[in-house]
């Protein structure tokens, strides 16, 4: 089970090449409209009434909806898999899966929240109820299209499994860290494996700091932000041949606002990125060389190509897809004991960390390795913020986001001595 993306639509596809209409006229629509569906209980005089519900719309953002796909094909996968499993519900014997995952009656939700989600695969509290909040938006929508009758399932955490999930939030690594032998390697385990665009993203979050929402904001063309004109990648190629690394060690990149995080339905902020000078070499190479040029007029560097859709924009997600399966190839092989053995380990980590062990690497530079000194109105903290993204409220002081990097600094160099000795 695979879901591919092309425009504004998740396909998903069964094992066999199947594509699966349900999950993805449910995708389009979302994307269409930015909305969702939800039930709400109907008042009445005096409280609730507590069996009947109305369906009801709700604007969501575009990452939002966005987050909510993978975890639409991780319930499909598990239907997927369990294809011929058979459930006795209330006397009742009857048989479940992927090709029936629209009929599942709450029982069977319920077993894929509580016992596979929280207890075998250890997500987190809030985790599974953002998996509740995607099921219940989903077969609201089957309902609201008449594809099925009644969609509303009575989902929850069980309560004797509300503790074991919100343990699974703590048994999360606290180190928010990766040395830079453990970034290199990812690089290289990247580039051998997988190809030049999967290791340039990887460099993208530890080297500039980009989140992996980001990545589908390196426009290859020039372009206009308010009044102003801005160079676009193939600029700064022209750039790259005229200048060195000596001479030029970064080249000033503008990510624009509608790329970046934001709050629902309010744009992100602009801000700038210094792309190094080997990074920039290495998104011309990819661009020149291993960049799909057939199927699609894209105006971005990072691209799909795959056998059922062929050409497409990568998704908000791809930063995190491809840290997973090249962090997971890197933990293969240190396994075997041969390579990248003194390796920092790397477990529940998400490409995230990379954009964090950028910013604490900025961080302490500008604080020559003391980091304890700076404080939240200092020059070296805004500089951080204003470079990482963070807002700055209105007395310049930078958010608590930020602060995160110097208990990270304070990390760094005990994680790096250890990886040497």
């Amino acid at each position: 089970m695979e879901y591919l993306k092309r425009e504004n639509v998740y396909i998903f596809l069964s094992n066999d090449g199947v594509i699966q209409v349900l999950p993805s006229f449910f995708s389009q629509a979302s994307f269409n409209t930015y909305q969702i569906f939800t039930y709400a209980r109907i008042k009445i005089t005096g409280g609730y009434e507590p069996y009947k519900r109305k369906i009801k719309t709700r604007d969501e953002s575009r990452r939002t909806i966005e987050e909510m796909m993978p975890r639409l094909l991780r319930f499909l996968k598990w239907a997927e898999n369990v294809a011929d499993y058979h459930w006795e519900i209330g006397g009742v014997r009857d048989t479940y899966g992927l090709h029936n995952h629209h009929l599942s009656p709450s029982e069977i939700l319920n077993d894929y929240i509580n016992d596979y989600l929280i207890s075998e695969q250890k997500v987190s509290e809030a985790e599974a109820k953002a998996h509740i909040t995607t099921l219940n938006a989903y077969f609201a929508y089957l309902e609201i299209g008449e594809l099925i009758e009644d969609g509303f399932k009575d989902l929850y955490i069980r309560p004797e499994l509300l503790e074991e999930a919100r343990n699974n939030t703590n048994k999360k690594t606290g180190v928010k860290y990766l040395t830079n032998g453990v970034r290199d390697a990812l690089y290289e385990v990247a580039l051998t494996e997988f190809g030049l665009r999967d290791e340039i993203i990887l460099r993208c979050g530890g080297e500039i700091g980009v989140r992996s929402c980001e990545l589908r904001g390196f426009v290859l063309d020039d372009f206009a932000e308010g009044k102003s004109t801005f160079k676009g990648l193939k600029s700064l190629f022209d750039d790259l041949e005229a200048t060195d690394d000596v001479e030029t060690p970064y080249f000033k990149f503008r990510l624009h606002g509608r790329y970046s995080k934001a709050k629902p339905n309010e744009g992100g902020e602009s801000r700038w990125l210094d792309i190094p000078y080997n990074l920039l070499e290495r998104m011309k190479d990819y661009y020149e060389g291993e960049r799909p040029s057939q199927g699609i007029e894209s105006k971005f560097l990072f691209l799909n190509e795959s056998n059922n859709l062929g050409v497409t924009n990568i998704s908000a997600r791809k930063g995190t897809d491809v840290f997973r399966v090249v962090a997971k190839k890197l933990n293969k092989i240190k396994s075997k004991g041969i390579l990248y053995q003194n390796t920092q380990e790397i477990t529940d980590q998400t490409f995230h960390i990379l954009r964090h062990s950028f910013g604490t690497d900025l961080f302490w530079s500008l604080s020559d390795g003391n980091p304890e000194r700076i404080v939240s109105t200092s020059k070296e903290f805004m500089h951080v913020a204003e470079r990482m993204g963070h807002r700055i409220n209105n007395m310049r002081k930078a958010g608590k986001t930020t602060i995160k990097y110097i208990r990270s600094a304070q990390v760094k160099q005990a994680l790096e001595l250890a990886e040497v000795a």
